[in-house]
């Protein structure tokens, strides 16, 4: 009887390590990086030295700044980003998210070659998914985000962040509270076969 209970407590012990062994890799939404936007954008009336914009290369910023998605990027890894604005502010501001951009000298805005999200309003909140296809040095430069002063007057900007999330692949033990019971189950077990008294014989 106590090999028995010996043989079983080591089986049990295998299932638990198995059970704890057992690997399994997800896509989980991380927060890359942030940047908080300037509490005020000027007119473009003003002139060049009051700022009527603020821009960002979002996809180098974030791949100079965050490791992991630079490997994972690097490797081709990163197909897609989110990129999460929130602006409150007083008047109106634009919030472009494109490829390629320039300035167009008629209007010195901002135009891109190719655009995937614009919006204009006071209040802004979205979700922006952008398609990454950044094999280059030159094609990771040419993604860019701006918001831009569309009011005649000065607009404070009373809240305004711009935060990129990117899926990172993260390792997970699904069976880890499983594995570890059954592991102290086979524990206490084995204990109790070693420790038990032999039943006595009857005569």
């Amino acid at each position: 009887m106590r090999k028995l209970m010996v043989i079983a407590a080591l089986l049990i012990l295998i299932f638990g390590v198995i059970c704890l062994l057992v690997n399994e890799t997800r896509l989980e939404e991380e927060l890359i990086n942030e940047l908080n936007l300037p509490s005020k954008l000027y007119p473009y009336t003003l002139g060049p030295d009051m700022p009527d914009g603020f821009a960002c290369i979002f996809i180098e910023k974030a791949r100079g700044e965050n490791e992991v998605f630079r490997r994972l990027l690097d490797k081709g890894n990163i197909s897609e980003v989110v990129l999460e604005v929130f602006i409150n502010a007083s008047g109106n501001v634009s919030f472009k998210v494109g490829r390629s951009p320039f300035t167009d000298p008629n209007t010195n805005k901002t135009v891109f070659e190719i655009t995937f999200f614009n919006k204009t309003d006071k209040f802004i909140n979205e979700r922006v998914k952008v398609p990454v296809n950044a094999t280059s040095a030159v094609a990771r430069s040419s993604y860019c985000w701006e918001v831009r002063n569309e009011w005649t007057d000065v607009v404070t900007i009373f809240t305004g962040y711009v935060r990129l999330k990117a899926e990172i692949p993260k390792n997970y033990h699904p069976y880890y509270g499983l594995g570890t019971l059954v592991c102290l189950s086979s524990i206490s077990l084995a204990i109790y076969g070693f420790l038990a008294k032999p039943a006595k014989k009857r005569r």
